[in-house]
């Protein structure tokens, strides 16, 4: 009798393990969302260089995929294209430093065939072990598919907190950075026609030993006209041996809140960037489930 009973907890086990779900989700927001959050240049601690404020003028462009399912049949083959002219204030004491300022942006996002597409009902289908793999109500070409020009503005600002390493280094310990962008253009006005919508996308299926339960499509739309984001930061700066010259990495996490919240995109970012004299040139990657590769640049013109 025991072994009976073992027997049923591993059937029961197995029913679950191959009770399979196709659950997709199918996003969309501001072309901005999840690249709000870049780099700030800050002048560097006054023992270093004399400049304890400026002001920096400067630009990056982004290119990278649009919202991503890590599984695969789900959201894929998107672009995103971004570039940004940006100019701000900072201030740099022994404790921390602030930064505050604006930039403006203009964009290309590409949405696949296969995002918010239909699904073509056929009849219910059962599957049983060996049979031929069915693949569920297949999709309907998207009528949303095509290019979205997008622009607009932002507003950045943040707070970082310093600690000393040595001779050599500085440790940002701590920051708080935060952006609010307004969004126009085409992708704006796509994302007022997409509804919000979930249905099944597969037939109900039964028997045999391998048993499936409906797969469901949902579709994701965040609407708003801003945006707004908030990230915590850490930066490490290795100084060189020349003055006011510092290879800088920094690593943040954060999210956006609002009616972006129901898109589910955390905001990670990692930056490298080299600062010497008037000039910063960065790069940072980004893997938030819309991965993007920036590249960027700001001068102190002033202090």
């Amino acid at each position: 009798m025991k072994h009976v009973f073992r027997l049923l907890a591993v059937f029961a086990l197995l029913t679950q393990l191959t009770a399979c779900k196709y659950d997709y989700y199918y996003r969309l927001g501001a072309g901005l969302h999840g690249q709000d959050l870049t780099y700030l240049t800050k002048p560097l601690h006054p023992r270093d260089s004399s400049v304890v404020k400026a002001t920096y003028a400067g630009a990056h462009v982004s290119a990278g995929h649009g919202y991503e399912e890590v599984v695969g049949g789900g959201q894929q083959g998107e672009r995103n294209y971004l570039g940004a002219a940006t100019l701000h204030r900072s201030h740099s004491w022994k404790r921390g430093s602030v930064s505050y300022g604006a930039f403006g942006y203009v964009g290309q996002y590409t949405l696949d065939e296969g995002t918010f597409a239909e699904r073509r009902v056929i009849p219910d289908s059962i599957y049983f072990l060996g049979n031929e793999r069915y693949d569920g109500y297949p999709k309907i070409p998207s009528v949303y598919a095509g290019a979205y020009r997008y622009g607009g503005y932002a507003l950045r600002g943040g707070y970082t907190g310093r600690t000393n390493l040595g001779l050599r280094g500085d440790w940002r310990f701590l920051g708080v950075e935060a952006a609010y962008s307004q969004e126009f253009g085409q992708l704006y006005e796509l994302r007022q026609r997409i509804p919000d919508r979930e249905f099944f996308n597969e037939p109900r299926s039964g028997g045999g030993l391998v048993r499936r339960h409906q797969g469901r499509d949902f579709w994701r739309v965040a609407r708003a006209r801003g945006l707004f984001s908030l990230g915590l930061s850490t930066e490490f700066c290795f100084r060189t041996r020349r003055p006011a010259e510092s290879i800088n990495v920094r690593l943040l996490h954060g999210r956006s809140f609002g009616d972006s919240q129901k898109l589910n995109l955390h905001l990670s970012r990692l930056t490298l960037a080299y600062q010497t004299g008037r000039q910063t040139g960065f790069a940072e990657v980004t893997q938030t489930g819309k991965f993007s590769v920036v590249l960027g640049y700001s001068y102190r013109v002033g202090r």
